[in-house]
């Protein structure tokens, strides 16, 4: 046991008033797709299993910012309640590529992996058996509250965490916050449109109407008729869609993904489909006519942001809207609007995810008795629990450390709302985050807990989140639409393949699709050319492979 001590334990002896016959057990037991043995019983009764503490090799990469985790209070809070207890190599992230590989190589390799082994890792070392299956522990007599979180509106769950052979090398936590869904978040000045005079635009026409007024105008009210930007952002098609202004007008020609999804059980490239040339020409027309940053293609990400922080920007895509905007007066004149509709398309749709998972324990075959991996699959369900999610999410509750029982978190009343609250020793930490990444836990997508909507708790959110969550909720939630599941997995041959295809795919349309929006190619002509030049680069065999991994994926559902 460890030297802290936390919550009262309570541990069942037994007394052996007999001696058992001595025999020798042999053979062997199927685990998934993975032999190993069957633990022998000796001559001698042994504590059962679930009251033994059995310690595991654990190996991860850590941030820099995190303190040491075998001193961690969320590995004593684990052993307390599931007789787990982690011996953690934690290597740094610049680190982790070249000891990952070099721990498989040499076969001195941990009795675990948490996070950060990719999906390729996971297919290979588990088609070779060093990485176990786990689908045959995944029944709701070991995993009953994993299997309540499925049965509660998760029904994909276990499927989304299924390779393409059929087996399960990973057992991944739940973020059920229904905002994170939101594969893009779009922002706009709701005040500089009262000021202007316009509505708050719901089809793309409005939404000229809205940019035009702004360059026209002078929303800001500083005299210079110059210097707003009416519509903001960074390209990066292949980057992070929360930073790329195509999105929200996509969206409004019924499209919800930069380059393929699957619409109706068929997979489109979508820079090749009619309504794309379209999409074109209101973009060209934006830039056009300056309503569109003139500097989108060129811009680096500090200066996205800089023009964001001095308020110039109308509208733009982002995480929140405070996130670069240091002025809470600036920030709150931002809000997120529904989805937009056009003559193209009257259905109001906004790209979300299908699932997002993460704490991945992945078990190694290190692990060879059934028995110690149906009780690390017990705590990966402790984990789902309730209890578990609370520790390993919000740390310990106020009153529960013996050494230091005046921390931790707790609920206070503050203008009628119950608000979570935390206390932390300020002689040592200037926060209470790096209290709690020092001697607590690490951050929220290390361990595989469920944090379900139910549990999100909102009413403990900071005032610029509340916003945040408040505004993707009422516009976006709606009308969540999966264009692409997030969980579709490739097989190694596959992804080797469209990797080889993209990448001279992807690098094509990019330069054609901005020379057409910024006016060096004409659209009319551009755009055949386009899709003529994007059948020359293999797309029939690129859509193909995605249609394959598709249908695989809806078969698994």
């Amino acid at each position: 046991m460890t030297k802290r001590k936390m919550l009262t334990k309570t541990v069942s002896t037994f007394l052996i008033i007999t001696a058992l016959l001595t025999f020798t057990a042999c053979g062997q037991q199927t685990q998934g797709n993975n032999i190993v043995n069957a633990p022998n019983t000796g001559g001698q009764q042994s504590v059962p299993e679930e009251d033994k503490v059995d310690t595991f090799t654990l190996m991860l990469a850590t941030d820099p910012t995190l303190g040491d985790w075998n001193k961690m209070w969320c590995l004593d809070i684990i052993e307390e309640k599931t007789n787990v207890r982690f011996e953690v190599n934690a290597v740094s992230k610049e680190g982790w590529e070249e000891k990952k590989n070099l721990a498989f190589a040499t076969g001195n390799y941990p009795d675990c992996f948490l996070n950060d082994l990719k999906d390729i890792d996971l297919a290979t070392y588990g088609g070779q058996g060093i990485i176990l299956a786990l689908e045959d522990y995944m029944t709701p007599e070991i995993m009953p509250n994993f299997y309540a979180v499925m049965n509660d509106g998760y029904e994909n769950l276990k499927a989304s965490m299924t390779f393409p052979d059929g087996h399960i090398y990973s057992f991944k936590g739940l973020s059920g916050a229904e905002r994170e869904y939101a594969l893009s978040r779009f922002w706009v000045n709701k005040a500089w449109a009262e000021t202007l005079g316009v509505k708050i635009p719901e089809t793309l026409d409005e939404f000229y109407t809205y940019l035009k007024a702004v360059k026209d105008g002078d929303p800001n009210g500083n005299g210079d008729t110059t210097d707003e930007i009416p519509l903001g952002g960074k390209y990066d098609p292949q980057g992070d869609p929360y930073y790329d202004a195509f999105i929200p007008v996509l969206t409004g020609f019924g499209l919800s993904e930069r380059r393929y999804e699957a619409i109706d059980g068929k997979v489109q490239y979508n820079p090749t489909v009619p309504v794309y040339k379209e999409f074109l020409k209101y973009m060209n027309k934006l830039y056009s006519e300056e309503l569109i940053d003139q500097e989108y293609f060129s811009q680096t990400d500090d200066l996205r942001k800089a023009k964001q922080a001095q308020g110039l920007v109308a509208c733009f895509t982002d995480h929140a809207a405070w996130l670069n905007i240091p002025d809470e007066d600036i920030w709150r004149q931002y809000g997120s609007i529904e989805p937009m509709t056009s003559e193209f398309n009257s259905k109001k749709i906004w790209p979300s995810k299908d699932a997002i998972l993460y704490g991945a324990l992945a078990i190694t075959n290190k692990v060879n008795d059934p028995a110690k991996v149906e009780k690390l699959m017990k705590f990966c369900d402790w984990c789902y629990s309730e209890e578990g999610t609370t520790a390993l999410w919000r740390g310990p509750e106020i009153g529960s450390l013996a050494d230091q029982p005046d921390y931790g978190w707790y609920f206070e009343e503050v203008d009628g709302a119950n608000l979570r609250k935390y206390a932390f020793p300020e002689d040592k930490y200037e926060s209470h985050s790096k209290w709690i990444a020092a001697e607590i836990k690490p951050g929220n997508n290390f361990w595989p807990y469920a944090g379900t909507a139910k549990r999100a708790d909102d009413t403990s959110k900071t005032t610029s989140s509340w916003h945040l969550t408040e505004n993707i909720v009422t516009y976006n939630l709606p009308y969540y639409h999966i264009g692409w599941p997030v969980t579709i997995r490739l097989t190694p041959e596959e992804s080797e393949e469209l990797s080889l295809i993209s990448t001279d795919l992807e690098a094509y349309v990019e330069q054609m699709e901005a020379q057409m929006i910024i006016g060096e190619i004409d659209i009319e002509t551009g755009f055949d050319t386009m899709v003529k030049g994007c059948q020359d680069r293999n797309l029939s065999r690129y859509l193909q492979i995605l249609q394959t991994a598709y249908d695989r994926y809806v078969d698994a559902l």
